[in-house]
């Protein structure tokens, strides 16, 4: 018998000490909730357990941040679809940045696949940093030039 081997369920030969019992840890699954409120009205809480069967479950949101943004789209006072517009570009901004990063994380992992271009192209990035610094952060003269640049790119960005 190995000395890490799992002993047998009825206790393993004469003489062993018997089995450790296994600790079983359970994941609490969290229960769904409806995404907007629902009151019950005074007059019908006695007809409520004899309604009849109980209606289909929703269909379950992977991220409980997509189910809070749902919520909160569900409990707008919307008086007409102009007012949904802003929300439906926020979620297509989100859309799209989603889809160009697995583009670029796809494009990325293949150019690192071929062989020497991946390290050609870090040791690209690296020169041409190593230049910008020797160019503009190694004399105080031009230190003072790039703030006063930077100064100026950020004030007509922000304003």
């Amino acid at each position: 018998m190995l000395p890490f081997s799992d002993p047998s369920p009825d206790g393993g030969e004469p003489g062993d000490a018997p089995a450790p019992k296994r600790l079983i840890l359970s994941i609490p699954v969290a229960e769904e909730g409806p995404l907007v409120p629902v009151a019950v009205p005074p007059e019908l809480p006695s007809a409520l357990p004899s309604a009849g069967p109980a209606p289909a479950p929703s269909v379950r949101l992977p991220y409980p941040v997509v189910r809070e943004l749902l919520r909160q789209i569900s409990a707008l006072q919307l008086a007409s679809l102009r007012d949904l517009l802003p929300v439906l570009q926020v979620l297509a901004l989100a859309v799209v940045a989603v889809l160009v990063l697995r583009i670029t994380g796809a494009t990325l992992s293949a150019i690192d696949e071929i062989p020497l271009l991946g390290g050609l192209l870090e040791l690209v990035g690296v020169v041409s940093v190593l230049g910008f610094v020797a160019r503009q952060a190694l004399r105080q003269r031009n230190r003072a030039e790039l703030m006063v640049r930077i100064r100026k790119l950020r004030r007509e960005l922000l304003g």
